[in-house]
């Protein structure tokens, strides 16, 4: 019989697989559209109770349809019965070159990035109309007006391995292979 023990090989992987039930609410995942890899968070309608609360996903690189731009919402039952590469040590990275920060009521174009007093959100695309999305902890909610809050339109999303950045997608572009 053989004694496992301790694993032989370390495996430097930038994530790990794991099925979408078990994914929480602001974990970044890579899976297929199109047959090319797209960038995904897990989100969650925080106007409903916990409980009740009903998860969905919102896209950074791929669009709900064709009309539309990304980021965009995306039903959980797309991906229900997958195994997904949730992406460890991720950073999503507002642009912050002065000539672009704005400041004021921030427009309603998906991917617009606003920097509030409640957090971080990005504008998407739901439906008809948009929502914000806190990057931080994956809550959905109304898209409410902020008065005098700073925003911009210019982002990405970078996976730190070691003194390495890749980039994966920008401003929903993903990145050339």
């Amino acid at each position: 019989m053989f004694d496992i023990g301790k694993p032989k090989m370390e495996i430097d992987f930038p994530g790990r697989m794991k099925a979408y039930p078990d994914l929480q609410p602001a974990d970044i995942f890579i899976d297929f559209a199109d047959n090319r890899p797209a960038f995904f968070m897990k989100i969650f309608d925080a106007s409903v109770a916990p409980g009740d609360r009903a998860m969905a996903v919102l896209s950074f690189s791929h669009a709900a349809h064709p009309s539309m731009t990304v980021p965009s919402v995306l039903q959980r039952h797309l991906f229900q019965n997958r195994d997904l590469l949730v992406l460890e040590n991720v950073v999503f990275r507002p642009s912050f070159e002065i000539a672009r920060l704005r400041q004021g009521s921030a427009p309603t174009l998906p991917g617009t990035v606003v920097f509030a007093n409640e957090g971080v959100f990005i504008k998407a695309w739901q439906g008809l109309g948009t929502i914000d999305v806190d990057l931080e902890s994956g809550a959905a909610t109304a898209a409410p007006d902020y008065a005098e809050t700073f925003w911009v339109e210019d982002w990405k999303i970078v996976l730190l391995r070691g003194s390495e950045e890749i980039v994966l997608c920008e401003r929903g572009k993903p990145a050339s292979p």
